[in-house]
């Protein structure tokens, strides 16, 4: 299922970033790994992907094609597990370096 996100704001453009992991009966949270679509960008240090343009009014994106469960995440497949997914926007103007500690678009 494709996963997708759709900008409910009408007035202005929004940066974007989203987080997906797995919540397990043990109180632990494991990442997935995601096919993600074109525009988006993971960033090692704090786990998140950011899309790389600013989302318009009423624009909907998609994040990814399909999750994927890699060997080491130590993962049962025949265990029930809590995908989570986190979206979170901010205004564009915002001080997103400031509040995220990365701007996904330098040069904009």
């Amino acid at each position: 299922q494709v996963v997708s996100i759709k900008s409910l704001d009408t007035d202005g453009e929004l940066y974007l970033r989203a987080k997906i992991f797995i919540y397990t009966s043990e109180n632990e949270t494991k990442k997935l790994d995601i096919e993600e679509t074109s525009n988006w960008i993971y960033n090692d240090q704090d786990g998140y992907y950011y899309f790389k343009s600013f989302i318009k009014p009423s624009e909907k994106v998609s994040l990814c094609s399909h999750i994927v469960l890699t060997d080491d995440s130590n993962l049962n497949t025949w265990m029930r597990y809590i995908v989570t997914i986190i979206i979170e926007s901010l205004d564009s103007s915002e001080d997103v370096n400031g509040i995220w500690s990365n701007d996904p678009l330098p040069n904009v």
